[in-house]
């Protein structure tokens, strides 16, 4: 235990509360780590891997990489460590990607449209923003996501990019007109010069 205490101060730590410990599977003495991975035993310098089991979250050293049991719940687990980043993941199933290295995929106009809204609807204004500044990112045509932007920018009370955003709306293809006219979102908007301007390329349908 002395040994393991020197050795925690050659790293030149303070206090070992950040730490894990677990008996060593080698020697049993305690042992320590800072995440889960590789970590050589104070007492006997042999190599454990600390794993945290998928299954029931008990953490216990093992031998090495590759299949272990968890004493636990005896479920068959698999630890790799990526050779791109030295991240290591443990699962039930033997690991064929690191999650720190492989990119979430990208999300879809959709789903950044459905976010903005949820945003909204909460009066996040700056997140809903953000959100359909990115859907337009994705399809710069999308003239409905542009008059959703438009009326988020209006009530956050960014007056003058609200109406950017409406009239390029209108200039995309946005014809919703009876809308237009009455929607509570943009009343910031109708005392603003331009908004006489936009309503003269609207038709009087």
């Amino acid at each position: 235990m002395r040994r393991a205490w020197i050795a925690l101060l050659a790293l030149g730590l303070t206090s070992c509360a950040e730490f894990r410990n677990f008996p060593c599977f080698h020697c049993a003495h305690t042992t320590y780590a800072k995440e889960p991975g590789g970590s050589t035993c104070h007492t006997c310098l042999r190599e454990n891997v600390w794993s945290v089991c998928p299954a029931c979250g008990f953490e216990e050293a093992q031998p090495g990489w590759g299949p272990f049991r968890c004493s636990a719940c005896g479920i068959q687990a698999h630890a790799a460590k990526c050779r791109t980043c030295s991240t290591v993941a443990f699962a039930r199933e033997p690991v064929t990607s690191c999650p720190a290295c492989v990119r979430p995929p990208a999300a879809s106009n959709a789903a950044l449209k459905k976010d903005a809204r949820a945003h909204a609807e909460r009066g996040e204004w700056e997140a809903a923003i953000e959100a359909y500044g990115a859907a337009l990112r994705l399809d710069p045509k999308d003239a409905a996501a542009r008059y959703a932007l438009a009326c988020v920018l209006s009530r956050a009370g960014r007056t003058d990019r609200a109406l950017d955003e409406l009239e390029r709306a209108v200039a995309d293809g946005y014809a919703n007109w009876d809308l237009l006219r009455k929607d509570p979102d943009l009343a910031p908007l109708r005392s603003h010069p331009r908004w006489a301007g936009l309503l003269k390329r609207v038709p009087n349908e």
